[in-house]
């Protein structure tokens, strides 16, 4: 993971290095913040009149310079805020709080935080990418009867296990031996990397969102599992760095900096849904398709991103984030919905002819603009277009399935007093978002070109998928013993859903 970072130095504002102040940077996702003793408003900068109206005042300024209290390592804070005090003279304290710290550079000039090059290192990434084990060989010795381990030779290489030219930039997916002398013991690893140069440089913010977090997010759909960013490297072409070569560290405030490490995945099988090797046609054109596709339903995967990046996420928040992700994923591959218009419009139709005559033209507009049932009507055509890998996953009830689901997130987001109809709770809250968040990947897997029989391939390898399928199973059978009760659809005494 990007470790939090406690960071001891001295501190200050461009031009002003004779007047730098000692503090502690504290980089973690509860506290991105630099705190000083002293001012880091120069006496320079402090306005001329003796009588203040304030004695502090929130100040914005583009660049923070600092050292680490060896010495050896420069930092620059970016796009900073804080409460700077205008008095000239007194002990003080000031907090001030960056959008962004690059370890290993001052970056004072704009053009000096421009990067044409990204290193990517994403939590089970070598897992992912299928790295490949270092060779060895050992020379076994025998001596008075007694073998043993004469020599080891262990090797591995560089590799670059996939390529693309993409968005106007060429990203290699890259693996690259690594090791740790710690006194007698040897480590020796295989490290992966996405190594993204682009065309155009460009800053932090633009990296971060052409590239850092679509790609992050590939491999998180594909492994189904939260994956942190663990090292972000941007290359700057015009700046000294501490490490000679332009890399510098990038830490901004993120869910990262919270989580804990999870144990190294081993392998993929039961857990994910392709690999790099595995993706359709070539990882060439399996990037651009995810590229695209990240762009085109970022309605769908901002829910789901803010589930993975909760730590603790409660049931309920996770049921209302993938009903929201299947609903924005068929709006942004599908657009609108006119089966729900004409469930709407057959309505209208049977309520007027069930009205006297005197009070058919005074219900009409009241009836024709009342809210199609969109939301039932997106779920539903997911499981259509998904064929019956779909009808399965919700064990053959697709009609039930979207009913208990909208009642569902309409009672979470806008609860009513009294209503309770369909309304899923505990156990059947878990199948029901189980059974979403299935749905809303087999339907990714499609759009990324992969054949409805491969789909299944891939999802019933899964031991997630085989749960959730199991789960829908014994709860149809569950209410069905039961008998109709609330959990069985009844469109005509249901509140129409709100338009999306």
């Amino acid at each position: 993971m990007v470790q939090p970072q406690v960071i001891r130095g001295l501190w200050w504002l461009p031009d002003h290095e004779d007047e730098a102040v000692p503090g502690t940077l504290v980089l973690s996702a509860d506290d991105f913040a630099l705190n000083v003793m002293g001012s880091l408003n120069p006496i320079s900068l402090k306005p001329s009149p003796r009588v203040y109206s304030t004695l502090f005042e929130w100040r914005d300024v583009p660049v923070v310079l600092g050292v680490s209290e060896d010495r050896h390592r420069p930092i620059t804070l970016v796009d900073v805020g804080g409460t700077a005090c205008l008095l000239p003279a007194g002990a003080r304290n000031e907090a001030w709080y960056p959008d962004a710290a690059f370890l290993g550079a001052h970056l004072v000039e704009p053009e000096e935080r421009l990067f044409d090059r990204c290193r990517l290192v994403v939590e089970d990434l070598p897992a992912w990418a299928d790295r490949p084990r270092p060779g060895y060989q050992v020379a076994m010795s025998e001596e008075e009867g007694d073998a043993h381990a004469q020599s080891v030779t262990v090797s591995s290489t560089r590799e670059h296990l996939g390529r693309a030219r993409v968005n106007d930039a060429d990203v290699r997916l890259v693996t690259a031996p690594s090791f740790d002398l710690q006194g007698s013991k040897l480590r020796l690893g295989v490290d992966a990397f996405f190594d993204v140069v682009g065309d155009t440089p460009m800053d932090w913010i633009g990296f971060l969102g052409k590239w850092i977090s679509p790609l992050r997010s590939l491999v998180e759909f594909a492994t189904t599992l939260p994956c942190a960013s663990q090292d972000i490297y941007l290359h700057t072409t015009t700046a000294k760095t501490e490490r000679r070569d332009g890399w510098v560290e990038l830490l901004f405030r993120s869910s990262d900096l919270r989580r804990p490490d999870r144990e190294a995945t081993l392998s993929g099988q039961g857990t994910f849904l392709f690999t790099a090797a595995s993706m359709k046609n070539g990882f060439g054109d399996g990037l651009e398709r995810w590229l695209q596709l990240h762009d085109e339903c970022q309605r769908a995967l901002e829910p789901l991103r803010d589930v993975l990046e909760d730590p603790f996420p409660s049931q309920v928040d996770r049921f209302v984030a993938y009903a929201k992700a299947a609903e924005g994923l068929h709006a942004a591959l599908y657009g609108s919905v006119p089966t729900a218009v004409q469930e709407r419009d057959e309505r209208v139709s049977r309520a007027l002819a069930s009205l006297p005559d005197d009070l058919v033209e005074w219900a009409r507009p009241l009836l024709e603009h009342s809210t199609p049932p969109v939301a039932r009507h997106r779920i539903l055509a997911l499981i259509g277009e998904a064929g019956p890998l779909a009808n399965s996953l919700v064990a053959d009830d697709p009609e039930g399935f979207a009913f208990r689901v909208v009642q569902t997130r309409n009672f979470l987001t806008h609860p009513t007093r009294g209503q309770k109809k369909a309304i899923l709770t505990a156990l059947d809250l878990h199948l029901h978002a189980e059974a979403l968040i299935w749905l809303v990947r087999i339907t990714f897997l499609g759009a990324l070109g992969f054949s409805i029989d491969e789909v299944e391939t891939m999802v019933r390898d899964t031991r997630g998928f085989l749960d959730a399928e199991h789960g829908m199973v014994q709860f149809v059978a569950r209410i069905a013993s039961e008998g109709p009760g609330d959990a069985s659809p009844d469109y005509e005494a249901t509140p129409s859903e709100p338009q999306r």
